[in-house]
């Protein structure tokens, strides 16, 4: 979920060259119509939404995120947000400017520790 189209698809480029299908979201509302139809494993998450902040629909619609690794990359992160996103069990905050290739690398990660 996030608003900027240069960096979902370029994310999404490189999740996909990675091996991992993904899908984007501009917006909490196309998201969560999106996560309802699809259980995703990983969710990555930007704060600042048109209709929303990202960490505010984790909070208010748990059970959508149930059994999925969050990832936050923000522009907009504080002592608070962090904090906040922490407490909702978020796995890890990344700040933007972020490159695809460290998200990709941090799901690698993880995925393999599942496996």
């Amino acid at each position: 979920m996030d608003d900027d189209p240069v960096f979902t698809g370029l994310l999404k480029d490189r999740l996909e060259s990675g091996g991992y299908s993904s899908s984007v979201s501009f917006s909490l509302k196309s998201a969560e119509e999106n996560i309802k139809a699809t259980n995703y494993r990983y969710i990555i998450l930007d704060i600042n939404l048109p209709d929303g902040d990202g960490l505010d629909f984790v909070e208010r619609m748990p059970e959508l995120f149930s059994g999925s690794i969050i990832i936050v990359v923000s522009a907009f992160l504080n002592s608070k947000k962090r904090q906040k996103a922490e407490s909702l069990g978020v796995h890890k905050i990344f700040e933007k400017p972020c490159s695809p290739t460290i998200l990709l690398r941090e799901i690698d990660i993880v995925h393999n520790r599942k496996e």
